[in-house]
């Protein structure tokens, strides 16, 4: 993988070239209420898409809940938290030290048809949170998707 070659192979100053970023997991086009859902590491793309949708429009009804086992593993925490004060963004930590894996219950407190959501973390979590908001009246084609490293969801 990419950030293995990164932290052994690539020194301080090195050269390295790149391309801009590709795929299909894009902030939702709109003005609609979105949910970024996260857990693990997949924070991070949706931390950056958080900061574009609140750019984009300020008044945008936003809501980022993150599955990890403590509120301290939290990465973003304190920028997530002025992005919290400054508008409409709500952020919720759902922590596994505490209540292990999300529920069938965890999911259905979330699931709105009107809401377009992004999911990323890792596989076995997409794929329980996107079965989970279908079951629970959300169209498929309002839930997004990325996943790291390898693998179908």
């Amino acid at each position: 993988m990419v950030s293995n070659t990164l932290h052994n192979d690539i020194q301080e100053g090195d050269l390295v070239e790149v391309s801009f970023p590709v795929g299909e997991f894009n902030l939702p086009e709109g003005d609609g209420s979105l949910c970024l859902l996260s857990a693990g590491i997949g924070i991070t793309p949706l931390f950056a898409m958080l900061k574009e949708a609140v750019k984009k429009d300020p008044t945008r009804k936003i809501s980022f809940v993150h599955v990890c086992k403590s509120k301290e593993a939290v990465p973003f925490s304190d920028e997530i938290d002025l992005l919290v004060k400054e508008g409409t963004v709500t952020f919720e930590v759902f922590e596994t030290s505490d209540h292990g894996r999300p529920s069938e219950e965890f999911f259905k407190h979330l699931a709105d048809k009107d809401t377009n959501f992004c999911v990323c973390g890792p596989v076995p979590f997409m794929k329980l949170a996107a079965a989970e908001l279908v079951k629970n009246g959300v169209p498929a084609e309002k839930i997004h998707a990325e996943k790291f490293g390898t693998g179908a969801i």
